[in-house]
């Protein structure tokens, strides 16, 4: 699990320094395309995320990587664990930002998601969790020169498999990691472009 979460960081820091700015054929403008978030909602849950996005071609779609690393528990139960998931971004006004305007940007899009969570439970009632989940999001990003304010809601559905009984440990509530059923999706990230 280690070295999956170290190629993760690795993947995507690295593809970070491989994107640059590019030209707009269209005007010979340069534009913004990449974008940094850090994820400050699973902090509650003790869940360290990063976001990545890359937008793509005539600048109203993207598609946008988050992998986060969770570490909850005390010194007896410690639960160990991983999160991934992938956005493909389909917006409805033109998003190119240059960086260089004192002004507000806002645009808002529709996300197709796919999410994975992996977590390695040091419990009496199961040893790991394993879930995987679908749906769809709609959002609002705003910038201001570089920063970056995002936010979204939606929901899908969610498939979460243990080891053991379910039955004797939860799995009732949305935000339960072993939950299986339909949910919500709410997400808010704060970033920078570059």
């Amino acid at each position: 699990m280690k070295k999956t979460i170290c190629i993760l960081i690795f993947l995507i820091l690295s593809s970070i320094s491989g994107f640059s700015q590019e030209t707009d054929e269209d005007n010979n403008d340069k534009y913004l395309k990449n974008y940094f978030y850090l994820v400050p909602l699973p902090a509650i849950s003790k869940t360290f995320q990063i976001s990545y996005e890359r937008i793509l071609g005539n600048a109203k779609k993207s598609i946008l990587i988050s992998g986060g690393i969770l570490a909850t528990g005390d010194n007896n139960n410690m639960d160990l664990g991983f999160t991934d998931e992938i956005q493909f971004r389909l917006y409805l006004n033109d998003i190119r930002n240059s960086g260089k305007e004192n002004k507000f940007q806002f645009a808002f899009y529709f996300s197709p998601f796919i999410a994975h969570k992996y977590i390695k439970a040091d419990s009496y009632y199961y040893d790991y969790s394993n879930s995987i989940s679908s749906g769809i999001i709609s959002g609002w990003k705003g910038t201001y020169s570089r920063f970056v304010f995002d936010i979204f809601v939606g929901g899908g559905f969610k498939k979460s498999i243990i080891n053991k009984n379910n039955e004797i440990f939860g799995g009732k509530d949305y935000w339960d990691d072993n939950y299986t059923g339909v949910f919500p999706k709410v997400g808010v990230q704060l970033g920078f472009s570059f």
